[in-house]
């Protein structure tokens, strides 16, 4: 009998032992993932022009990441495909990385940036505040964003200099854009179909709203914090005042946000030569004893057990 219950606690140690050996293998392989957090900064250099008979509310955005983590997109194609289909890279607080296949397009540019575009990353809409009704939209529909604007580098994670930069050339078959923490992506008035229609505005209240990944098409760390939006007052000459910013919309310098003397700055180019990416770190090998589940182990016991 006394030899009998030895085996059985034996069994029991043996089965203590191993668990302990599983637990902290589980615990660790369940690094939490550093999501990233697109955000609009501050809209600025309102500008309204006439251009070829039309009225235009020019204006310039900055997308940013106010996340844990980077924002990162691959784009892949075939030789024969004029779109990318995207993939989105998360990395883990322990490094490592994995990828989640995203509605998200890309697309070859033929506004002289001679670059790759996302689809709809950013969407604007401007809004009569009386009734609600949507007056307009912007035009652009495609972005190639990387590190060029500094937003806020005392978070944490944010690297003091660009880690993303440039979206290919027209031969490629895989490109990587990416938006660090802390860092954004300005695109000025000055760009191409930066700007909403406004022929024809009557006097009145109007609201001006830019968002993020309106599709939710990408991973984040929160939705709430997608949008922003600027209050416009428009009067009987055409004139344009700032009322009023959203809570959430930071600005990224001090400029004014009707300047129509002074340019706004221009958007830094492309480098030709993409900037260092933050690498891919490698997984450390599995062991045979993480990939035991629960019913295997249930198992292991039941034939330790069983023999006694």
């Amino acid at each position: 009998m006394l030899k009998k219950h030895k085996g059985r606690i034996l069994a029991i140690a043996g089965v203590a032992a191993l668990i302990s050996v599983l637990s902290p293998l589980s615990t660790a392989s369940a690094a939490a993932p550093a999501l990233p957090d697109l955000g609009m900064a501050r809209m600025e250099d309102f500008h309204n022009q006439t251009v070829d008979g039309q009225d235009r509310l020019f204006f310039s955005t900055v997308i940013v990441n106010v996340g844990d983590g980077p924002f990162e997109l691959q784009g892949r194609r075939s030789e024969s495909s004029d779109l990318m289909s995207t993939r989105q890279r998360i990395y883990d607080s322990d490094g490592n990385v994995r990828t989640i296949d995203t509605p998200a397009k890309m697309h070859y540019s033929g506004d002289g940036h001679n670059h790759w575009h996302v689809r709809d990353l950013a969407t604007y809409e401007l809004i009569r505040k009386s009734d609600g009704a949507s007056i307009g939209h912007g035009l652009k529909g495609g972005y190639c964003f990387f590190d060029n604007v500094e937003y806020r580098l005392g978070m944490s994670g944010a690297p003091s200099s660009p880690r993303y930069g440039g979206c290919g050339t027209q031969s490629d078959l895989s490109v990587t854009a990416g938006l660090s923490v802390g860092w954004g992506d300005l695109y000025s008035y000055q760009l191409p179909d930066q700007y909403i229609d406004v022929t024809g505005l009557q006097p009145g209240q109007y609201r001006l709203e830019a968002t993020a990944d309106k599709m939710g098409w990408f991973t984040e760390k929160s939705e709430a914090n997608n949008s922003t939006w600027t209050d416009i007052q428009v009067d009987a000459s055409g004139n344009f005042e700032i009322l009023e910013n959203g809570p959430s919309a930071q600005p990224v310098s001090g400029r004014s946000q009707f300047n129509n003397d002074s340019p706004a700055p221009t958007r830094p180019p492309a480098p030709a030569t993409p900037a260092p990416t933050r690498p891919t770190p490698t997984r450390p090998p599995e062991t045979t004893a993480t990939n035991l589940d629960e019913n295997a182990l249930n198992g292991l016991v039941g034939q330790l057990f069983g023999g006694l």
